[in-house]
């Protein structure tokens, strides 16, 4: 409260921070600094405050070189000396005692012991302890306020109330002999003055907050292109990091080319050393604020849980056969690529590349004002995306009652990916694809979000966006291009704030025109929305006598949105070896994308591949649009007779006439006008039968339950799934219910135009987009009921689905006269079975005409 109180006062600059410190892990820090303040320009100070742990002592305060009263309480300490606006003054402390453990993370949105007991027990996954500090280690993080911060505590991750503060750094550390010390940057040894060790840290460049940690470490190190890297870890794990000594050399040439290419690009590392320390289990691993983000990337410095790396258990494949057959400079290569796989796949906050990746421009510069969220989150990805190329995933929110399931529904997606998912990305796409997420960045644009108001969603959607966004400026300009309009930012901006204009000037001085796209994606809430048509493969002549011939895949897409858009055509191929069959059990489909396609509003355009064989699967990725997920197209393949393209091959895109064609009156189970019946069920036994494994708490996608790869339909209650291969106009979902009677059902409703006769037709998903658990023998789909409930007393039909194909197929013709219709779809069944409710049309029949009408694309 007494934070809060000063929340709209005026703070100080911190500049610089530099002095002593004395650790004596377990007992207690001493402490004599200087803080060089500077005042808003503008904006005078009436008096100075400061954030400092409670668990500390005020010894002294002089204010250039002058003794001024303070007043120390409830973790503030009150300078009573004016500071005019503009000015500079140097603030010297000396405090000392322990820090309080309890005093950490003030303004998180979600606390250790909040929420039920399943919430508890998950976020305990993240770490209990915000300070470890015993006589074996000392992890001083910045969220403890050890060393003193400008202003009444504040995360500095809500730039609008309080944006993050670069300074430089300066700080000798002494602790006992034995010790080692980790912090930003290298930490140099000097003589000190008494028993123990001293270090000094001057990395040489901004540091947005300082964390150190020290313990009886034994260290690797690494001098690459002049940066010192050094892994330390308790003595007893050492045998965990020396294990992967036979791929130093990799290690060390991969450092090496990222430095490199980030010295071209404007973005050189910024410190004199990286170092990455073992941290215990029980530390905290995620900070305050509304993100709550991780703490386990510092400036200079990653931490790493015991839990992780040096524990993992890589003994059985070091020492495989797989690996001992390689020469040694493969086998260098796999122990690289393992080490990165490992690290990249950290869904706890623990990826060290990422928190590298950090450095070079997160950390030395600042965004401020109503674009400060977006912009900040802009920078961290950016420099993620042209370093290492994918920021990666975490986020805190994701602990809590619904760990379970998230973690089963990961582990489904990535098995049944055939190879082409990864945890990180399974999870990501959970998290951020929920309805939830989606409507925020509908109706509020990425200027208007309020971190405060549902901090979960909130960041899920900055995340969706922002990283679209950074994925479109590099697609648009390129990686390199792309990385020296945000080395021009840093160079101009280094250890200052920055503003939208100071990124549109950045990227001006390269000749890149970002003002448009930012104003587009920060200001605005419209997004790109594709259809397409059919996937036409046709196989080519062979280019030489004896070649195989290849075959050639062209897909038309188009833009119905109100902005640029970005999509990647993926083909999946069967295995070479398997060609012609579905890829059996063991083996993984092949797969095939094309480079990001631009898509203007109201254009279309053809995009070709050549592939070696007919595929057996054609999807639209879009990077961020009204679709939301990728989408499945129908493809139209080549006949066995069929001569072969004497034409040239055609790889990449180009203008196209197509448009998608009249397939008459479509009913689909995202229409406002749709409706489901569910009954009423009474007593605990029908409540849990209609349960299924849905949770209480589901998300509601146009009012009914989201159901995930792991859920099971309800025999009473809908929910909706989103399904490549489901029909749709941009997004492409189905409700399902289980039901075992007619009482459960699903009302189509729309306008027919004109009266006469008219072909029912209904679609169907294919069985292996849905739930898993609707995937097995003893869950099928039976016999359905189609009733026309409007006009009153129209015709009902039948439709057998255990037998059907996924697609349009043909129920019956109907007459019917012009106006409102609604059609009834339940099951007629003898027994429980699955119901889909995803499409239906009514095209006009001709006369004597049964066969089913062409759907002229996927849409």
């Amino acid at each position: 409260a007494a934070h809060r109180s000063l929340d709209g006062e005026p703070v100080a600059d911190l500049e610089r921070l530099g002095g002593r410190l004395a650790i004596d892990p377990g007992r207690g820090i001493d402490a004599e600094l200087e803080l060089e303040l500077a005042a808003p320009a503008g904006t005078d100070l009436a008096r100075v405050v400061l954030t400092l742990n409670p668990g500390f002592e005020i010894r002294e305060a002089r204010l250039d070189d002058r003794e001024v009263p303070f007043e120390a309480h409830d973790g503030l300490l009150v300078v009573e000396h004016p500071l005019p606006a503009g000015s500079r003054a140097t603030l010297a402390l000396v405090y000392g005692g322990s820090p309080d453990v309890r005093f950490a993370y003030l303004d998180q949105a979600v606390g250790p012991r909040d929420g039920t007991a399943q919430d508890q027990q998950s976020r305990a996954i993240l770490g209990p302890d915000d300070v470890v500090f015993t006589r074996r280690f000392a992890a001083l993080l910045p969220g403890a306020a050890w060393l003193p911060q400008p202003g009444p505590y504040a995360s500095g991750d809500d730039p609008a109330r309080r944006p993050r503060d670069p300074f430089a750094l300066d700080l000798a550390v002494d602790v006992p002999d034995g010790f080692l010390v980790a912090g930003p940057g290298r930490a140099r040894e000097e003589t000190a003055s008494g028993a123990g060790r001293r270090f000094r840290f001057a990395p040489g460049a901004p540091v947005t907050a300082v964390a150190l940690v020290a313990s009886r470490y034994v260290a690797r190190t690494a001098e690459i292109d002049g940066v010192e890297f050094t892994v330390l870890v308790s003595p007893g794990h050492a045998r965990g990091i020396d294990r992967f000594a036979p791929g130093r050399e990799a290690i060390v040439e991969w450092v090496a080319e990222r430095l490199g290419r980030a010295r071209d690009l404007g973005l050189a590392y910024p410190y004199d050393g990286f170092t990455i320390a073992e941290v215990p289990a029980r530390l905290r691993g995620y900070g305050g604020g509304w993100r709550m983000d991780t703490v386990l990337a510092q400036p200079g410095l990653a931490l790493m849980r015991e839990s992780s790396l040096p524990t993992a258990a890589f003994d059985r494949w070091l020492a495989g056969s797989a690996l001992a057959e390689l020469d040694e400079a493969e086998r260098g290569r796999a122990i690289r690529d393992a080490l990165l796989r490992f690290f990249r796949g950290d869904l706890l906050g623990g990826d060290v590349v990422a928190a590298a990746a950090r450095n070079p421009a997160w950390h030395q510069v600042a965004a401020s004002g109503r674009d400060g969220l977006v912009l900040d989150y802009l920078v961290e990805t950016l420099s993620a995306e042209v370093l290492i190329g994918d920021p990666g995933f975490f986020s805190s929110h994701l602990f809590d009652r619904n760990l379970q399931r998230r973690i089963q529904q990961t582990i489904v997606q990535v098995v049944t990916g055939g190879g082409e998912v990864t945890p990180a990305e399974a999870l990501a796409s959970q998290v951020l694809n929920r309805p939830a997420v989606w409507e925020r960045i509908g109706t509020l644009s990425l200027a208007e979000f309020d971190p405060t108001e549902d901090p979960d969603t909130t960041l899920a959607a900055l995340q969706l966006k922002g990283r679209a966004l950074a994925r479109t400026l590099v697609l648009a300009d390129g990686e390199d291009a792309t990385g020296r309009a945000l080395g021009a930012l840093v160079a101009a901006r280094r250890g200052q704030r920055f503003v939208r204009d100071d990124v549109s000037a950045a990227a001006g001085t390269l000749g890149l025109d970002w003002a448009r796209p930012l104003a587009d994606w920060i200001d605005g809430t419209a997004l790109p929305a594709f259809v397409a048509g059919t996937a036409r493969a046709r196989r080519l002549a062979a280019s030489e006598a004896g070649t195989r011939p290849r075959v050639q895949v062209v897909v038309p897409v188009r833009n119905e949105g109100e902005t640029t858009g970005f999509v990647v055509v993926h083909v999946v191929l069967t295995p070479e070896e398997e060609a012609g069959q579905a890829g059996p059990p063991g083996r993984r489909n092949e797969s095939r994308r094309s480079e990001p396609v631009r898509i203007e509003p109201g254009e279309a355009r053809e995009i070709g591949l050549v592939v070696r064989d007919v595929p057996i699967r054609v999807e639209i990725e879009p990077l961020l649009a009204e679709n939301r997920r990728p989408f499945a197209v129908r493809i139209e393949r080549p006949e066995d007779d069929e001569e072969p393209l004497a034409a040239e091959p055609f790889e990449g895109s180009r203008p196209s006439g197509w448009a998608p064609r009249d397939a008459g009156l479509v009913l689909d189970d995202l229409d406002e006008t749709f409706e489901v019946e569910e009954p009423e069920e009474t007593g605990w036994l029908a409540r849990l039968r209609g349960s299924g494994r849905r949770l209480p708490d589901s998300e509601l996608d146009r009012g009914l339950p989201v159901l995930g790869l792991v859920d099971q339909p309800s025999a009473t209650r809908w929910g909706r799934i989103e399904a490549p291969s489901a029909w749709g106009r941009w997004r492409h979902t189905a409700a399902l219910a289980m039901p075992a009677d007619d009482r459960t059902a699903a009302v189509f409703r729309g306008e027919l135009a004109e009266s006469g006769a008219y072909r029912l037709e209904i679609h169907l998903p294919p069985i292996a987009e849905m739930p898993f658990p609707a995937r097995g023998d003893s869950v099928r789909p039976g016999r359905w009921r189609l009733a026309f409930v409007a006009p009153e007393g129209g015709p009902e039909l039948t439709f057998d689905a255990g037998g059907a194909d996924s697609g349009w197929h043909d129920v019956g013709r109907v007459r019917l006269a012009a106006g409102p219709v609604a059609i009834r779809l339940s099951s007629a069944a003898a027994k429980r079975a699955l119901l889909i409710a995803d499409a239906l049309r009514l095209v006009p029949a001709a006369p004597e005409d049964g066969s089913p009408a062409s759907d002229g694309g996927a849409r």
